[in-house]
């Protein structure tokens, strides 16, 4: 089951449908850009159940990349790329938390593999993946799958139905169906607030899906690929807080500061992100900063606990500093905060480029839908206390607040 990446919120319950080894309909050999656009779903195709879920910022060309920010496990690119995965193409229509009731995303990809031997090794490949929780469920995630059979799709065809439930949130539904065909990994994800429908709105898309693949490689099916949303650029959201309004300034920390670098960014599921960096500041060497805006408070949730903010101290530290990173023997340790609907701190030390030690601390905080995200250093030979953490935690999601509190009233 895929939650997050980098930072992108998918409900996805694992499923892996090998096609028949003979099977000479599904050869694709040359298959193009253009046909490989034309073979994921419509939102048409899903009926009623999907009418009026936007098309998501997500949808479009996946490259290897895309495709290994969404994985469980550590993967790479360059990974995908030996087993022989070259490109993919995705419509998703919808995400978490879209509508309170019935199904708030619905979602159809098609990967393309350099053969039919590289595809099934593909298949194999994220069958594993999407069994390794161990990361979700270290972030406080609650996940329970249950595989079910799915005729019409091949021999080799499974499928799991999935629930997910976050301490602060409604548990989740999702339902996930993957098979082969040739050179073709195709996939369908539909999630829900409600069991109601699920499985059998995944099964009538897969068997839509597989349909529509074999018409586009027949020439059967043309046309213009469904339309794709404008790509973000950096800036405050179309809708919603804009977020440099809501980061931290030297006078919030009664504090003389240089900012040394600000601005948006683009982030992967977001719609808006706002960065500032300021060293030194106050009492700390460094402050950086990342408020985050996200579609709604549901998608929050999910993304505050990627950055291990309902984990353990170890899986919190690790989302900040990297797996890879040299380790002190000083062990990082949670801090206690109460600010915002959800928020969390960790301090700990990290090794200079000098080989010394410096105390840093990291914060998530969660207010509505949006994130802040905070690293602070100290300055070296100075030691950062849990107190300097909590208080900073209270200050930011003072500021914060008082920036959404500006807004005007919808």
């Amino acid at each position: 089951m895929r939650v997050l990446g980098a930072g992108v919120v998918a409900l996805a319950a694992a499923v892996a449908v090998a096609a028949p080894s003979g099977a000479a309909r599904g050869a694709t050999r040359g298959v193009s850009a253009r046909l490989l656009a034309l073979m994921p779903l419509p939102r048409a195709e899903f009926g009623a159940t999907a009418a009026g879920l936007p098309v998501a910022q997500d949808s479009g060309v996946v490259t290897n990349g895309d495709a290994a920010s969404n994985a469980n496990g550590n993967v790479s690119a360059a990974q995908l790329g030996r087993l022989g995965q070259e490109t993919g193409y995705m419509l998703d229509y919808g995400a978490l938390g879209e509508r309170a009731t019935g199904v708030s995303e619905v979602q159809t990809s098609v990967e393309l593999y350099s053969s039919a031997q590289a595809a099934t090794r593909g298949l194999a490949f994220w069958r594993g993946d999407e069994t390794e929780l161990g990361a979700l469920r270290a972030d406080g995630i609650s996940i329970v799958l249950t595989p079910f059979a799915v005729a019409g799709l091949g021999a080799g065809s499974a499928a799991y139905a999935g629930d997910l439930k976050l301490k602060s949130e409604p548990r989740i539904y999702g339902v996930d169906i993957y098979f082969q065909s040739g050179e073709l990994v195709a996939q369908v994800s539909v999630n829900a607030e409600s069991r109601a429908l699920l499985r059998s709105l995944a099964v009538g898309a897969a068997a839509k899906l597989n349909r529509r693949i074999h018409e586009v490689l027949a020439g059967q099916l043309s046309g213009p690929a469904a339309p794709l949303p404008r790509p973000l650029k950096p800036g405050p959201p179309p809708n919603g807080p804009n977020p440099e309004a809501l980061a931290l300034t030297p006078g919030d920390l009664n504090a003389t500061g240089t900012i040394t670098r600000q601005g948006f960014q683009v982030a992967a599921g977001a719609e808006s992100e706002y960065g500032r960096y300021m060293s030194p500041i106050g009492p700390f060497a460094s402050l950086t900063e990342q408020v985050i805006v996200y579609g709604n408070p549901t998608i929050a949730s999910y993304a505050i606990s990627a950055f291990g903010g309902q984990g353990s101290a170890e899986r919190m530290w690790q989302a900040f500093v990297g797996k890879g990173a040299p380790l002190s023997k000083v062990r990082p340790k949670l801090v206690s905060t109460h600010d915002g609907d959800q928020s969390a701190a960790v301090l700990g030390v990290v090794h200079a480029v000098d080989g010394k030690n410096i105390y840093a601390g990291f914060i998530t905080i969660r207010i509505g839908s949006t994130i802040e995200v905070i690293g602070v250093g100290a300055p070296l030979g100075v030691t950062l206390f849990p107190s300097a953490l909590v208080q900073l935690t209270s200050i930011a999601a003072a500021q914060a607040q008082r920036g959404l509190n500006a807004l005007p009233v919808a």
